[in-house]
C-alpha cells in the first residue's frame, strides 16, 4: 500500500514569491507542488517536484508513472489519493496502472445547513447584556 499526497511550496528565503503575494499574471499559482508517495510504515517510495499549477490528477498520475519506472508498482496493491484527485481520474489511473486506487479524506457529503432558530429571533434585536458575577464573589 502506499499513499500519495501533494503540498504547494511557494515562498523563498532569497526574495522569491512567498504565501501573502497573489497568483501570477491571469491568477496563475506561483512556486512548485511536491508530490510524495509513502509506504504503509511511512517511509518514502518517491518524490518529485512540479510547478504549483499542475492539477492533483496529474500530478497523481506522474507520481505513478515515476514508481512505475523505479519497479515499484509491480508490488503495489492499492494506492490511496485524497480528496484532490477526482474520482473519474481515479478510477482511470487505477485501471490503467493495474492498481485498486482509493480516494480518502472528508465524506462527499457535506452537512446540510440548518439555521438556529433562537438565533434568527434576534435578528435585529442587540444581544441582551452578559452579567459578570460582582468581584470577588465565589460561584
Amino acid at each position: 500500500m502506499v499513499v500519495i499526497d501533494t503540498h504547494l511550496a511557494r515562498g523563498s528565503s532569497n526574495g522569491g514569491t512567498t504565501f501573502h503575494d497573489r497568483g501570477g499574471p491571469y491568477g496563475a499559482t506561483k512556486g512548485a507542488k511536491r508530490i510524495v508517495a509513502v509506504d504503509v510504515t511511512g517511509l518514502p517510495v518517491g518524490a518529485l517536484v512540479v510547478p504549483a499549477s499542475t492539477h492533483e490528477n496529474r500530478a497523481s498520475e506522474l507520481m505513478l508513472e515515476h514508481l512505475t519506472r523505479q519497479g515499484v508498482t509491480g508490488r503495489l496493491e492499492l494506492v490511496l489519493v485524497d480528496r484532490g484527485v477526482t474520482a473519474a481520474a481515479t478510477r482511470t489511473l487505477g485501471r490503467s496502472h493495474d492498481l485498486e486506487m482509493r480516494r480518502v479524506g472528508w465524506d462527499d457529503k457535506q452537512p446540510d445547513f440548518r439555521p438556529n432558530p433562537a438565533r434568527l429571533a434576534r435578528r435585529g434585536r442587540p444581544r441582551p447584556p452578559r452579567t459578570l458575577p460582582p468581584v470577588g464573589e465565589v460561584i
